[in-house]
C-alpha cells in the first residue's frame, strides 16, 4: 500500500484527501458491503496517493497489468508487504498507526478492484 498520511508520496497529507463513497461493483466472496467501505475509507486516507498515479512504481488500483506480477505472489505475501514495506513502499504505507486489521481491509478493497 502507499501513502496518503505520513511520508506520502506527493508531500499531501491524507486526512485532506476527499473520501469516495462508491462501491465496487460486484464483491469478491465473502466480503460484505461494510467491510468494503471501512477498506475503502483506509485506501483514501493513506494509499490512494500512490496507487491512484503510480507514483514510485505503485501498481495503480484496478490495473490488472500492473498487478499481475505481484498477485502471483499471493495474497499473504501482498499482505506482508503492505506490514513491513518492500522497495519503496514503507510499512503500512507509512501510516504507521494502522493495525494489521486495518491494512488487511485496505489490501482486500484493492484487489477487489481487480476482478
Amino acid at each position: 500500500m502507499a501513502v496518503g498520511g505520513i511520508g506520502n508520496c506527493d508531500g499531501v497529507g491524507g486526512a485532506n484527501q476527499p473520501m469516495v463513497t462508491s462501491r465496487a461493483a460486484a464483491l469478491p466472496e465473502g466480503q460484505s458491503p461494510k467491510r468494503l467501505s471501512k477498506g475503502e475509507e483506509i485506501y483514501q486516507l493513506t494509499c490512494h496517493t500512490c496507487h491512484e498515479t503510480g507514483a514510485q512504481g505503485a501498481p495503480r488500483i484496478g490495473n490488472q497489468e500492473e498487478w499481475k506480477e505481484r498477485l502471483k505472489k499471493g495474497r499473504k505475501t501482498l499482505l506482508k508487504h503492505s506490514l513491513e514495506g518492500f522497495g519503496l513502499m514503507p510499512a503500512k504505507g507509512g501510516h504507521t498507526t494502522l493495525t494489521k486489521k486495518q491494512v488487511t481491509l485496505a489490501l482486500d478493497f484493492m484487489l477487489a478492484k481487480l476482478r
